[in-house]
């Protein structure tokens, strides 16, 4: 088994030698590589700025001619754990649930603690 040891593969673990190697690989037991890829699975959610512990955001996107902006909507998708994400955030969404037939502008917000539970909603302003 030692000849499986190339020397990149002991510097890589960071070992010295081929019993360190073999004993530093022996450590990382499928529990371990599952919850590393169970902790990667902490998704941020869709915004300008990183907030890795929490994230409050709301930035525009796109702003028409059209200056009157008496109606809004908003639509939301919500994630958690980067697993499960349910919902819609489409501006035609947005739309409907304010009653807008004319847009005048859109904006997004971005919420996230933690990575854990995050949601990205679609704001439409106009008539």
């Amino acid at each position: 088994m030692t000849s499986e040891w190339t020397p990149e593969a002991i510097r890589a673990l960071g070992a010295t030698n081929v019993s360190n190697a073999q004993a530093s690989a022996e450590r990382w037991t499928p529990g371990k590589w599952f919850g590393v890829i169970l902790l990667t699975g902490c998704q941020p959610v869709a915004s300008p700025l990183m907030g890795i512990i929490f994230n409050d955001t709301k930035y525009g996107y796109i702003a028409t001619t059209n200056a009157a902006a008496p109606k809004e909507g908003k639509a939301c998708a919500q994630t958690i754990l980067g697993l499960v994400a349910t919902g819609d955030a489409s501006i035609s969404a947005a739309k409907a649930a304010g009653g807008i037939t004319e847009v005048a502008h859109i904006d997004y917000s971005a919420h996230s603690i933690l990575g854990v539970v995050a949601d990205f909603c679609t704001i439409v302003k106009g008539t």
